[in-house]
C-alpha cells in the first residue's frame, strides 16, 4: 500500500532535479479577473469561475510520468464517447452521452511571458496563444509557471448574484455571468481530444512537442497549492487519451497517487502531503504549457478539438 510523502521525500528528490514548489500554483480569482489571470470565459457568461475553482499552474521539473502522442491504450470495454459541441459561442455542452457536461474556458497565466496568452472559440474548438519565458531561478516558478487553457466542465449562475430587477430584461441574469460548479465523472474515466496547430511557421504548427501538462483539478481541490498532471508529447493533428489513471499528484515527483485511486493526496501543509477520498469528480480540466529552468521561451498557438469523454465499461 502507498503512503503519504513528507516534504522531506519531496525536497530530496527535488535537489535531483528542478522541481516546482506550491507557490507557483495561484488561484484564479472571483470571476476570472484580476492578478496573473486573463480572461475571455466562453460557454454561455462564463466567468472563469469562482475564487478557489481555477487551475493556475506550478512551474515544471524532472521527467514527470511522461506521455507519447496518440495516448494510453483504453481498458478492455471503456470506450471513446462522442464529441462534445463546442459552438463558437455559448456553452460546450455533452449532447449525447448524458455525463452533464456543461462548461466553458478561461484563461490563466504567469505575470511574466514573452507574448502573453489569449484564448477564443471557433466552431469545433477552443484555442490558446502566446509564448511562455523562461523561468530564470528554483524561486521564479511562480511568476514564470506559463499559461493554461481552462476547460470548467460545468458552470451555473452565479449564486451569489442578487436578483435581477424586473423590468430590467430577459437578460439581466445573463449579464451576471456563470461560475464553475461541481461535476461528478460518473462513467466518465478520461478524455480524449486532439491539438491542432495554427500556425505552420512555429514548431509542430504551434502545438508544443514537450512542456505541455494534462491536468484536472478534483472537487474540493486546493488550486493554491495542489497539482495533478500528466506530462504530454503531442502532435498536431494526432488524437491523445488520456485517462485519470495516467494523471498522479504533482507528476513531477515519481510515485505519487493517480486520480483513479481511492485515496488521492494532497498538500495537507505547506510541508506535508495528506490523502483524503477521490471525490469521484472535478471542476476543470486544463491544458498547460510550461516554463522551466534553461528552458528557451516557447511559442504556442493550438486549439483543442474532439473532445471526448472516455467511458468506463
Amino acid at each position: 500500500m502507498k503512503t503519504h510523502l513528507s516534504l522531506g521525500l519531496f525536497a530530496a528528490a527535488c535537489s535531483l532535479a528542478a522541481c516546482s514548489s506550491d507557490e507557483g500554483n495561484p488561484e484564479r480569482p472571483a470571476g476570472g479577473t484580476g492578478g496573473q489571470v486573463a480572461t475571455a470565459g466562453t460557454g454561455g457568461t462564463g466567468s472563469g469561475g469562482t475564487a478557489g475553482t481555477g487551475t493556475g499552474g506550478t512551474g515544471t521539473g524532472g521527467t514527470g510520468t511522461g506521455g507519447t502522442g496518440g495516448g494510453t491504450a483504453l481498458p478492455a470495454g471503456a470506450r471513446v464517447g462522442a464529441a462534445l459541441t463546442i459552438p463558437a459561442e455559448g456553452p460546450i455542452t455533452d449532447d449525447t452521452e448524458g455525463t452533464g457536461i456543461s462548461g466553458g474556458t478561461a484563461l490563466t497565466q504567469s505575470s511574466v511571458m514573452t507574448v502573453p496568452a489569449t484564448i477564443s472559440t471557433r466552431e469545433g474548438g477552443f484555442c490558446i496563444k502566446g509564448t511562455t519565458a523562461t523561468v530564470p531561478d528554483m524561486n521564479s516558478y511562480g511568476t514564470h509557471y506559463g499559461a493554461e487553457l481552462i476547460f470548467d466542465l460545468k458552470r451555473v449562475p452565479n449564486p451569489a448574484a442578487p436578483a435581477p430587477v424586473a423590468d430590467a430584461g430577459a437578460d439581466a441574469g445573463a449579464a451576471l455571468g456563470l461560475v464553475a460548479a461541481d461535476w461528478p465523472r460518473g462513467k466518465v474515466i478520461g478524455f480524449s481530444y486532439t491539438l491542432v496547430g495554427n500556425d505552420p511557421a512555429l514548431p509542430g504548427s504551434g502545438v508544443p512537442a514537450s512542456r505541455l501538462r494534462f491536468k484536472a483539478n478534483p472537487i474540493g481541490s486546493n488550486t493554491a497549492q495542489d497539482n495533478y498532471c500528466d506530462d504530454r508529447t503531442p502532435v498536431s493533428g494526432t488524437a491523445e487519451t488520456v485517462l485519470f489513471s495516467d494523471i498522479t499528484f504533482e507528476c513531477w515527483q515519481a510515485g505519487n497517487y493517480t486520480l483513479a485511486e481511492d485515496p488521492i493526496q494532497f498538500r495537507q501543509t505547506a510541508d506535508m502531503i495528506g490523502t483524503r477520498a477521490n471525490p469521484q469528480g472535478f471542476r476543470s480540466i486544463t491544458w498547460q504549457i510550461a516554463s522551466d529552468l534553461m528552458v528557451p521561451p516557447i511559442a504556442f498557438d493550438f486549439c483543442v478539438t474532439d473532445l471526448k469523454p472516455v467511458l468506463e465499461p
